[in-house]
């Protein structure tokens, strides 16, 4: 792309897919956009709850801006949204990393000069540049064959790189952990059974449970039960993802079913052990970075033990 044409773009605007693990797969196409146009401003608009992932985008930060489709559904509303969202205006391009028809009509809401989006029936009317793409086509590069339709600039496909985190839990090198991530449905009477089951072929491990914060008392109840041949701690917060990822990034290893948390450890390059019997690379290619076993919640028992072990091995 020539100078001229790059310094006319001052303003970028970004409708960001609505889950953990799509926003997981647009960092690449983030981090290619700012490349792609360095002294542009882009403005992202996410859902709250996601909204402090976009610190992890390495390099320069965005504006973000919250957006809950359940309360903007409408036509109408979604314009109200637009016409009300007053530090956003003067847009020249707009992305759509969601293929529905929110996504396609809300940059003709926000007048952008450029619009563009996957071709979906009717939504594409929207779109002033729109992507037709194989069924089979990765997710990431889906995202960056879109903003191929306006630079010429050489992309990257950098896969989940990210910017550094924090840890938060004390003396991990000194005492190393594994992480269990608990989904809500964990803590009911038989699920609770089956994981403390699974828990009980473990020795001597530190072992951090993750848990929504109204599951803390449930969950602390449970770990009362657990054997005692573990120490065991619980974390409740699996609503603030930046705090997922502090626990997660230093983890040895983190066990959990599939799920928007197993893809964000996947995308931090954790070790991890997954409670799905049907995954495999080519299906979860989030776990790139990862090593994971396929382990069924209606295994028997006795054909975990090698399993585990093995996994612990890895860690």
């Amino acid at each position: 792309m020539d100078e001229q044409v790059e310094s006319e773009l001052n303003k970028i605007l970004v409708h960001a897919p609505r889950t953990l693990l799509g926003i997981s797969y647009a960092f690449p196409f983030l981090i290619n956009l700012r490349r792609a146009f360095p002294k542009a401003e882009i403005n992202i608009i996410t859902h709250p709850k996601f909204k402090n992932l976009f610190q992890l985008v390495p390099g320069e930060k965005f504006r973000c801006h919250d957006y809950d489709e359940l309360q903007y559904s409408g036509m109408m509303q979604i314009h109200k949204y637009s016409v009300n969202l007053l530090d956003v205006f003067n847009i020249d391009l707009y992305f759509s990393l969601e293929s529905n028809f929110t996504g396609a009509f809300m940059g003709f809401t926000f007048q952008a000069k450029e619009r563009f989006g996957l071709k979906k029936q009717m939504s594409d009317l929207f779109y002033t540049h729109k992507l037709e793409i194989s069924p089979d086509t990765n997710e990431w590069n889906k995202f960056l064959k879109l903003l191929k339709l306006k630079t010429a600039q050489e992309l990257e496909n950098e896969k989940f790189k990210m910017a550094e985190l924090p840890p938060l839990v004390k003396n991990f090198e000194e005492n190393p952990y594994i992480v269990i991530s608990f989904e809500d449905e964990d803590l009911e009477q038989v699920r609770a059974g089956e994981w403390s089951d699974l828990i009980s072929l473990m020795d001597d491990q530190r072992i951090l449970f993750l848990c929504n914060p109204e599951k803390k008392e449930q969950l602390d109840f449970f770990i009362e039960s657990l054997p005692d041949t573990n120490t065991y701690e619980s974390y409740a917060h699996l609503d603030d993802i930046i705090q997922v990822g502090q626990v997660m990034a230093f983890a040895r290893g983190v066990i959990g079913q599939n799920s928007g948390v197993m893809h964000f450890a996947g995308l931090l390059g954790t070790k991890m052990c997954i409670i799905d019997s049907k995954l495999n690379s080519s299906t979860a290619p989030m776990y790139t970075h990862g090593e994971f076993l396929h382990l069924s919640p209606t295994s028997k028992l006795e054909n975990l033990v090698d399993q585990i072990y093995r996994f612990l091995d890895l860690c």
